[in-house]
């Protein structure tokens, strides 16, 4: 009786120590599990965050690319290979935007969640202001095309044209859509936003080249116009006569509205990040 006693005593002990054992483990994986789930719950969002996020970086490595090929003394990339890689960016662009707002259009009787918080009037009104300066900047740019046309690239027209296009496309989809917030088919949209995020800073990168070199080369005529001539700083200037008297105009006053063209693409480019993220 007193043998069994003790082994009753000792297995109810063992039992009792393989529970608290297991009961720790559970509580463990319980602090564990919920991570890994929410993480598994998480994974296509960062999966898509994550390639979208290399995808853009790679647009605008290829743009800078470019940019610094054209910049170099004796380039082997013109200014219309550049006009030409943005402008095939801008009109992806504009093919996606056309997509989501047909997608958006026909599932207008579900509710989609907004972020009310995304934008203010004041946002919109500056937006609109920017935009507006950067149409005048493309007519310009049409107009000195003009005058200039048999020594210049037929691609500087159609980047002005679609830059315009898409200049005013994006007001509207920012105007309609920067408080969306992307449920459905996160990978496509996803990739499409950050496309056009880094679309506009490729733009902004553009412009920013392009006020430095206005600026240069009406430091270099000033210089010239004081006499001195020992100046190692090339002008690219068309090598031909203007056909119309407004050509000094256009060139002009594209000098003015040159900031407002890249304070505009910052602005955007800032927007749709957001809305990305």
């Amino acid at each position: 009786m007193g043998e069994r006693g003790v082994l009753g005593i000792m297995c109810p002990n063992k039992y009792s120590r393989r529970s608290s054992s297991s009961s720790a483990s559970s509580i463990r994986e319980n602090k564990m599990f919920p991570k890994l789930k929410a993480f598994s719950k998480d994974y296509p969002k960062k999966n898509a965050e994550f390639l979208s996020g290399q995808y853009g970086t790679n647009l605008l490595l290829i743009g800078v690319a470019l940019m610094l090929a054209i910049a170099h003394h004796e380039p082997s990339v013109e200014e219309e290979h550049l006009l030409a890689f943005a402008t095939g960016l801008m009109i992806l662009q504009l093919f996606w935007m056309m997509w989501y707002i047909l997608v958006r259009t026909r599932r207008r009787s579900a509710r989609t969640e907004r972020d009310v918080n995304a934008t203010t009037c004041w946002i919109r009104g500056g937006l609109t202001l920017l935009a507006v300066l950067s149409l005048i900047m493309d007519a310009l740019r049409i107009g000195y095309f003009v005058g200039y046309r048999f020594c210049l690239s037929a691609v500087i027209p159609v980047y002005a044209a679609i830059h315009a296009i898409h200049t005013v496309a994006q007001v509207h989809f920012l105007w309609f859509h920067i408080k969306d917030v992307i449920k459905s088919f996160e990978t496509f949209e996803r990739f499409g936003v950050i496309h056009a995020v880094f679309t506009n800073l490729l733009l902004w990168c553009n412009g920013v080249m392009s006020e430095t070199e206005h600026f240069m080369n009406d430091h270099v005529r000033r210089l010239t116009a004081l006499g001195f001539e020992n100046i190692t700083m090339e002008v690219s200037e068309p090598q031909c006569n203007c056909t119309t008297n407004t050509c000094s105009i256009f060139s002009e006053s594209l000098g003015y509205l040159f900031p407002f063209n890249i304070e505009f693409h910052i602005f955007v480019s800032a927007l749709l990040f957001v809305m990305w993220k």
